[in-house]
């Protein structure tokens, strides 16, 4: 599978039969070795080459939240390529060029390519006909989110099971504005406080993919502004610190407790709305409260 991803390699007819004959030796490994070749996964410039793989192989059966998006369907009109599993993986080789053309890290990539592996998994639980007759999967992105036990079948560290579930529960955020409104800085903010310990970066690197995972619809970039607005905020990268903190409220007379816990609790919330932006502004804001 790994090899397929990096490499571009096809497996030969009798070893692909050889590999639905011992699919039940994966009950023997590790999940550290299983989650070595994942890693190697993403490293690759095909990963959907290494998926059709494990489908072809029958192994994909043994991560039950992947194999359940093949024959997932999808309303045509967004998405002519087919169903969920196909999307997938065409997100998944969108996210490995842009990944590429971003010069992201091998950190960065490892957690956005497991991020765009399993953007659309709650769709495999959501999907239904509504009214008029379409498929649509109200609420997938944040029951995908919500299952980080398919990232511990992969066998992936802490820090994944922490990054990528954020990712996913907000990939969908930016459908709220129409595509040509830019996003207030009070929604940018936010936005990176929720995507906390990813980033905004990170998210809209998974957007791009996930929107051009769809072809023959064109590939794009549907969160430009976003990023444009972030960057101007310089919180692409962070969530923005708190500009009131504990030694403030000393100085006010505030003794350490459940009270200024609260406070400094209420006054980052006013800094992510925009209430204030420097400290001068914070502690007129505190002799308000």
């Amino acid at each position: 599978m790994q090899f397929a991803s990096r490499l571009g390699f096809e497996m030969a007819a009798d070893t692909v039969q050889m590999c639905r004959e011992i699919s039940g030796e994966f009950a023997d490994l590790s999940r550290e070795r299983i989650y070595d070749e994942w890693a190697k996964w993403t490293r690759g410039d095909y990963p959907a080459k290494g998926l059709s793989l494990l489908q072809d192989t029958g192994w994909l059966d043994h991560f039950p939240a992947l194999a359940n998006m093949a024959g997932t369907p999808q309303d045509p009109v967004w998405h002519p390529e087919g169903d969920v599993f196909v999307h997938t993986a065409l997100v998944c080789d969108a996210a490995a060029k842009i990944a590429n053309r971003r010069g992201f890290s091998p950190e960065e990539r490892l957690q956005l390519m497991f991020a765009a592996l399993l953007h659309d998994a709650g769709k495999a639980v959501t999907t239904e006909k509504n009214a008029q007759g379409r498929w649509v999967s109200p609420g997938h992105a944040g029951e995908g989110a919500d299952r980080p036990a398919v990232l511990r079948a992969l066998g992936a560290p802490g820090r994944i099971i922490d990054t990528v579930p954020p990712l996913v529960a907000e990939h969908m955020v930016h459908i709220s504005l129409p595509a040509d409104q830019e996003p207030g800085i009070r929604l940018i903010r936010r936005l990176a406080n929720r995507l906390t310990p990813a980033n905004i970066r990170l998210w809209a690197a998974l957007c791009e993919a996930d929107y051009s995972g769809r072809p023959p619809l064109p590939a794009g970039n549907p969160v430009a502004h976003w990023e444009e607005v972030a960057q101007q905020q310089e919180v692409e990268n962070t969530r923005p610190g708190p500009l009131l903190l504990g030694r403030h409220l000393i100085d006010q007379g505030i003794a350490p407790g459940p009270e200024m816990g609260r406070l400094l609790k209420a006054a980052y919330e006013a800094q992510l709305d925009g209430a204030f932006d420097d400290l001068e502004g914070a502690l007129a804001w505190l002799n308000q409260q």
